[in-house]
């Protein structure tokens, strides 16, 4: 899975749904059901929610599952979650710094970030 799929997939079902779907299955394929039952396989790992995300997104197939999502991937799901800037740097151990450059390369905006060009 590639890192632009991680970060989409972070983005659908949220940072800590995506962080036990990789420590459950991680490096393996899982299969999404079209319909999604609170008992379910997929639901006790992920939570029923974010495992109707994943059934809106893509039920009915195999989800290859990233072995790892990386720190990067990680703090931008906090992100979009909601966490500061701070907060999210000492979750990933990293600077605010490094964290607001992350945030300005997704297109988020840093304070004083120069634009590229």
């Amino acid at each position: 899975m590639r890192r632009a799929e991680t970060r989409r997939l972070a983005a659908l079902i949220g940072a800590a749904a995506l962080d036990a779907l990789v420590k459950a299955r991680g490096g393996r394929r899982v299969y999404v059901p079209k319909r999604v039952r609170p008992g379910g396989a997929l639901a006790a790992i992920v939570g029923v929610e974010a495992a109707r995300a994943l059934a809106r997104a893509c039920g009915g197939t195999e989800l290859q599952v990233p072995r790892g999502w990386g720190r990067e991937a990680y703090a931008l799901g906090l992100l979009a979650a909601g966490k500061s800037v701070a907060e999210v740097a000492e979750a990933v151990w990293a600077t605010e710094r490094w964290v607001y450059r992350i945030k300005a390369r997704q297109g988020a905006g840093a304070p004083g970030a120069a634009p590229r060009g």
